[in-house]
Formats: C-alpha cells, structure tokens, sequence
C-alpha cells in the first residue's frame, strides 16, 4: 500500500496505522521524498511510501487494502451516505469508469494478481461507524463467546478483581491540587492501576490478551469480558490472524460506552488493535498478528459489506456498467474481493492508491 505526508516519518506512521502491524513486521519503499516548499508552502510536495507487511504478499485484486470509507457506507457510517444509511457507489459505462482516486490500477503486480491474501491491517482498520456508541445499536448481533477467555472483569489478564461502577461514577469529577508525581487513578477503575506489560507471559496469546485487559482498565472499561477465538471468517482475518478477541459488556450500558472504543468508522478500533500487536511484536521476531473487535462490530460490518458486494454485482450483470464502491480500508476491500469471487458475471479490481483506493465491479467479458 502507498501513503502520503509532509514527512517519510508521518507517512509510514500511517501506513502502519492502517495496517495495525509494528514497524518490524513491514518493508517500507520510499517512492518520494518530498520537500517544504517555499513561502506559504508554495510548491510543497508530500512524501510518498509504499509499505508491505514482511509475512503476507500484498495481492489485493481479490484481497483487501488500506484506509476510506465504504462507496455506500453502513449502519450510518458515511456523512451524506444514501438516507437508508447504506453506502455510496459510483456508476461508470465501460468506456469511463467511475472515480478512479489516485494512481490507477496496476500499480504493481501484486494488485492484478486476483489473490486474496492481502493482509488485513493487522485486521486493524475496519473504518466503520460515525456513531461513537455504534456498539449500543439496536441490531447489534453478538458473536458466540466461545473459546479461551482472557480477562474477565477486573486486574490483569485472566480475571481479576475489578468492581463495578455506575455510570455518573465513570464521568469522575476535576481533581485539582494534585502533585504531578501522585498517581490519578482513572474513573471507573481499579485503585491499583497497570503501568507495565505483564512481566512472565504463558505466551504470545496471554500477552496479548493481558495487555487487552489492562488497557481497558486503565480506560475505566473494568466491567467488561474478554474472550478469545480462532478467527472464523475474512473480516475475522482468517489465515492472517492467530486469534481474535471478543470484547463485551457486562450489561448493557458498559455495551454502549464500549461504543466509545470502536469510533468513528472503527478507527478507535483499529488503533486499539494495533496498540495490542505493537506490544506482542517487542517479544519476538515473527509475533502472530492478534485481532479485536467490540460487540459484534466487525462481524455485522462484514455481513453488511457481503450484502451489498452481491447486489451491486447483481446491477452490473443486468446493466453492463462498472460501479465503484468509495474507498474503504485495506481488510474491507479484502471482504468485497472474496465475497464476489465466485459470482459469475463479473470480476473485481482495486484502483487508486492510499486512502482513495478503491473497488470496482467490473462486467466479467
């Protein structure tokens, strides 16, 4: 994937961003170096890389990619999305497609190669809710629970003993007068904090899902449960990811707060993810990549992207026009990719590059 920014600095923290890998796990191309400019920044150029994860080709014609939002977005993701919250396309005849957003397809061979192997922002950057307590949704569907839990409630890993709170109690009140060397112990939260990784892991998996834990409770999210599982489906990152956890509320108001943790189209999620990864990346060489997703996001967001890819390919066999989809992240695209993989009728392509790339459904001549 190709990112932009003033600096190759603050290129590459995006592109790791959105893929939600370390900066050990990937093989950065500087493309441009780019330069400040003059006066008023007249005739500043923005520096350009190309990012590959080290332990997956970067195929993408049947994979995924980095960041955007859905060309008719979900679950109301999109400002200005179509009034039944469902994402925007863009309709082309054969001879001009629609909005290509950037480079062009075939940027390298990679991306016409029809594999979908492309790596899931470390399953990290599923963009999907403008709503902030989209986890509080109605149609929230959950995902079974099953699998290795780690966590439970409060303190560390798995289990401790965290305590419930109300809600006017998270909100916390101003605390003045406080030296900066006295601790300020989070709303919500246990009056021992975390301040470190836990020191003897069992292993990758009790690191990560330690590290989870006590992120949350450093948050105030201490009436939560996690759970672990092997990864089930593309929007899981099946194949890319060694487990996913699950994280759930204990009732249904910690549920909505939790919303707070996903973001505007995941991003918070996304960067929650990455924040896990980047962690279990300083115990080794080749870590696993770890997955997390809040109450059924990810799942219903994949639903939703499966839906939509097999309708819009249903308007392109009866109509013969190539439609694309507005830019989505890398796994997002992975999804559309796989889901239309064995529609007869039609074939997919991504175009553009960095934030703008995009999908097309194409005619299959």
């Amino acid at each position: 994937m190709e990112t932009t920014g003033k600096t190759v600095d603050e290129a590459v923290s995006k592109a790791l961003a959105q893929l939600g890998l370390p900066r050990e796990q990937v093989d950065v191309v500087v493309v441009t170096e780019g330069k400040s400019g003059g006066l008023f920044g007249r005739g500043a150029e923005p520096a350009v890389v190309r990012v590959t994860p080290l332990s997956e080709p970067t195929s993408e014609a049947s994979s995924s990619t980095e960041g955007g939002d859905v060309s008719r977005e979900t679950d109301g993701d999109a400002e200005g999305g179509s009034s039944d919250g469902r994402p925007r396309r863009r309709r082309g005849r054969r001879g001009g497609r629609g909005r290509r957003g950037g480079a062009g397809r075939n940027r390298d061979e990679a991306e016409a190669s029809g594999s979908d192997d492309e790596p899931v922002e470390a399953v990290a950057t599923a963009r999907g809710n403008d709503d902030d307590d989209d986890a509080g949704d109605d149609d929230r569907g959950r995902a079974p629970r099953g699998g290795r839990g780690r966590g439970g409630r409060g303190g560390r890993g798995r289990g401790g003993n965290g305590r419930s709170r109300d809600r006017e109690e998270r909100s916390g009140e101003p605390i003045e007068g406080v030296s900066d060397d006295d601790a300020i112990p989070v709303p919500g939260s246990p009056e021992e904090l975390p301040y470190a990784p836990i020191e003897d892991p069992a292993d990758d998996l009790d690191l990560a899902g330690s590290t989870l834990r006590d992120m949350l409770t450093l948050l105030g999210y201490v009436d939560t449960q996690i759970t672990a599982r092997d990864p089930e489906t593309p929007g899981d990152g099946i194949g890319l990811i060694e487990q996913v956890f699950d994280i759930y509320g204990d009732d249904d108001d910690v549920s909505d707060e939790l919303g707070v943790l996903i973001g505007r189209r995941g991003e918070t999620l996304s960067a929650l993810q990455y924040l896990v990864n980047t962690v279990v990346s300083k115990g080794g060489n080749k870590p696993p990549v770890f997955g997390v997703d809040i109450e059924g996001y990810r799942r219903r967001r994949e639903e939703m992207l499966v839906d939509l890819a097999k309708e819009i390919a249903q308007e392109v066999r009866e109509t013969g026009d190539v439609i694309t989809l507005e830019p989505m992240p890398a796994h997002e695209r992975r999804i559309v990719h796989i889901a239309l993989r064995e529609e007869e009728g039609v074939r997919t392509e991504s175009v553009g590059s960095g934030e703008e790339r995009q999908v097309e459904i194409l005619p299959d001549d």
